[in-house]
């Protein structure tokens, strides 16, 4: 199970099962923007412009982590660990530029007295938006020395994670061979998000334009992963499943974190995995080429 920004925030939930199916709705389903940021007074703002961070402080996200990530579930996640499942979230290291993988299990089944907490601070740092949200600094020793490393939103390096950093299958095989054993593999994707273009009417003023310009190259950064991902599948033998969200599913949205609009998108969700939902077996707007006939042969009809 692998987890970026919100998705970071819905795996560990996932990675446990139907008995916390409760917890991560109301995860989802009762939050408002006041429960996962705070955005300081105008003229504070005005005040400290050259030595802001972000935008807005996400301390209330803490809070709510340490609510809804108690010690129990890390320690239930823990046990999945020691079993041989894994359960891994990307950030970035924003000085480096490098994505960097947590395998949450192993911190959760590490018996460190800081488990919890950097547990917590990594799911927070995956779904730190840059410029819109402060960064989250991680304590790291390299060399004899302690560092504080900057650590912000996994989508800014990958919207979907899985090959080539958190796993890669090929070169497995041609390390281990035999020792692989040679079963079915399946791959199921859920985007969070549309993949699709939407018009939308932007006002002509610098912060609506930046907006815009910014949520779009997310959307397609995105694509442009699922299509990545697509072609390392076929490679590798991997049945390839995902899933996003319909294209005529568009209501529209006071905030980042309107309650209304999740609980809308919850329940789209819901009602499609209830009734057996069809998962894309390529990713969006591509088609295979229909199989050509070898030279000579003639298409029974």
């Amino acid at each position: 199970m692998t987890g970026i920004s919100t998705g970071s925030l819905i795996a560990p939930f996932a990675f446990l099962g139907p008995e916390y199916d409760a917890k991560l709705k109301e995860a989802y389903t009762t939050i408002s923007d006041k429960d996962i940021y705070k955005v300081p007074g105008k003229l504070k703002l005005l005040l400290n412009l050259g030595r802001l961070e972000g935008v807005a402080s996400t301390e209330p996200l803490a809070e709510l982590l340490t609510h809804l990530i108690d010690d129990q579930m890390i320690q239930k996640i823990a046990a999945e660990h020691n079993k041989g499942r894994s359960l891994l979230v990307g950030t970035t290291q924003l000085d480096a530029q490098r994505q960097v993988i947590w395998n949450m299990g192993a911190i959760a089944a590490s018996g460190h007295p800081d488990a919890p907490k950097l547990f917590r601070q990594v799911l927070r740092a995956s779904a730190s938006i840059p410029v819109a949200f402060n960064p989250v600094y991680i304590k790291v020793t390299a060399g004899g020395q302690e560092y504080d490393e900057m650590h912000v939103d996994g989508g800014v390096r990958a919207e979907v994670m899985l090959y080539e950093a958190a796993l890669n299958l090929f070169t497995s095989q041609k390390k281990l061979g035999s020792l692989i054993p040679d079963r079915p593999r399946k791959l199921y994707i859920m985007r969070n998000a549309q993949v699709y273009p939407e018009y939308e009417s932007i006002k002509p003023y610098i912060g609506d334009i930046g907006t815009r310009a910014i949520s779009s190259l997310t959307k397609y950064q995105g694509v442009g992963d699922l299509y990545r991902i697509y072609v390392l599948a076929q490679r590798d033998g991997i049945d390839y499943n995902l899933a996003f969200i319909p294209k005529d599913f568009h209501p529209k949205r006071a905030s980042e974190f309107d309650t209304k609009y999740m609980n809308e998108e919850f329940d789209l969700a819901y009602n499609l995995a209830r009734s057996g939902y069809k998962w894309h077996k390529y990713p969006p707007g591509f088609e295979p080429l229909t199989p050509q006939p070898a030279s000579g042969q003639q298409v029974q009809p």
